[in-house]
């Protein structure tokens, strides 16, 4: 296992999306890490050993992948390896498609053919030649074609969406996924989202089958799970890294809905 680490997302600057293209020597390895941005990368040619969350698999040529805020990720060279990476931020897609990304089942993984493998760095490429040259509207084709490059892995990797939910069950579901490692009350997502507590919790009840406490500590739950499988964070670390604001807290609230300690749960995963 290795350790994790949160990458957040001053590497903008000023801009909305940055494209990096990696080359990565056989044996090189990138930790566990996750960010506060959308992170969509493509391998050229190569092949590494990816932990997509606490799921590990092979990725060579025309592997594909979308992560959003809840996701991590590591991976290890196999064989010396080339990738595209754009990183981007909600700046740059519509709220549409966004949300649908939030909401989806947070899976956007495919691998492309040499043909489509070949489209796709099209695309790149003329996001790359906008950004360069800076001609009249070259941020609306951006978003575009960056919008058509999502668009394309989620239809290719056939994941849906939670579309049953109201409009403010959306935001609110959208707001815990991007902060939920943060202190976050009802009063201070109902005050954030304009509207009244009292009206938020049932909207939740009647939207989710749960309180929005139990929504909460579910997904907080869910990346201690995956933390305590695929890092060597120590619990404590993991309870915090997750949203707990004590180590106490963590281990109650772990024992109630697993029935076992977080040591006990990694070490049964791990046999």
């Amino acid at each position: 296992m290795r350790k994790a680490m949160y990458l957040n997302s001053e590497l903008f600057d000023n801009n909305d999306f940055i494209i990096i293209k990696k080359y990565i020597k056989a044996g090189d390895e990138y930790p566990l890490h996750w960010h506060d941005y959308f992170e969509f990368e493509i391998i050229t040619s190569g092949c590494v050993e990816h932990m997509h969350n606490q799921n590990k698999y092979i990725a060579g040529d025309g592997n594909a992948y979308l992560m959003s805020y809840y996701d991590f990720h590591s991976f290890k060279a196999i064989t010396d390896t080339n990738l595209i990476v754009i990183h981007f931020n909600e700046n740059a897609l519509s709220d549409e498609l966004s949300k649908f990304i939030f909401l989806g089942i947070r899976k956007f993984n495919c691998v492309y053919n040499k043909f489509e493998l070949e489209n796709i760095m099209v695309l790149v490429k003329k996001i790359e030649a906008e950004n360069e040259q800076g001609l009249l509207f070259n941020r609306q084709i951006i978003a575009n074609t960056l919008s058509e490059l999502v668009i394309n892995i989620i239809r290719k990797s056939g994941t849906g969406t939670e579309t049953h939910m109201s409009q403010p069950i959306q935001e609110a579901v959208i707001y815990l996924l991007k902060n939920f490692r943060d202190d976050i009350s009802l009063s201070s997502l109902a005050e954030t989202l304009h509207l009244s507590a009292n009206y938020l919790g049932v909207l939740f009840k009647e939207n989710t089958g749960v309180s929005f406490r139990e929504y909460l500590n579910t997904i907080r739950l869910k990346h201690a799970c995956r933390l305590l499988i695929s890092s060597s964070l120590s619990v404590k670390e993991v309870s915090y890294t997750s949203g707990y604001k004590t180590h106490e807290h963590f281990l109650r609230i772990f024992r109630q809905n697993f029935n076992m300690t977080p040591s006990e749960y990694r070490c049964k995963n791990l046999e």
